[in-house]
């Protein structure tokens, strides 16, 4: 029974967007399970999230353009993203799939949703390089993890 909690509690946490699976692999590895698993596990939670976050995230963004407080500042964001994305258009996807795949702070599912968004990816385009990334990703931090790589 311990097992299935420490499971829920690697696939939870990898939904967490500062850990992601930068601290839930390692922390699959540390109550038991191998590398592997703690892999499969933590990319089963953060693939799930994906296709939440890209349909939830435009119309959050609508809503604040709604609120006086918010508007200049999500206004600020979409201006300032759309003049730097506009010249990687043709690399946008590759270039996202990277930029999630690099196991870094501030990079991961959570800002490539938001970076997906803004520039107003195709919903099916976003997902796939995302998911990859995430792949990618989970791929790196399992292998250090695990000790072949490090």
């Amino acid at each position: 029974m311990e097992w299935l909690k420490n499971e829920w509690l690697v696939l939870l946490m990898s939904m967490v967007p500062f850990t992601e699976m930068r601290g839930s692999i390692p922390y699959g590895i540390l109550v038991g399970f191998t590398p592997l698993q703690s892999t499969v596990t933590s990319l089963i939670g953060n693939l799930i999230l994906i296709p939440i976050l890209l349909l939830i995230m435009e119309p959050v963004f609508g809503y604040f353009k709604t609120l006086s407080r918010f508007r200049a500042f999500v206004e600020h964001i979409e201006d300032k993203s759309q003049k730097k994305f506009h010249s990687y258009r043709k690399w946008r996807f590759f270039g996202l799939m990277l930029f999630v795949a690099v196991p870094l702070p501030t990079t991961g599912i959570y800002t490539g949703c938001l970076i997906a968004v803004l520039m107003k990816m195709k919903f099916t385009n976003a997902w796939l390089s995302i998911s990859m990334g995430a792949v990618i990703m989970g791929a790196i931090v399992g292998l250090i993890a695990g000790g072949v790589l490090g």
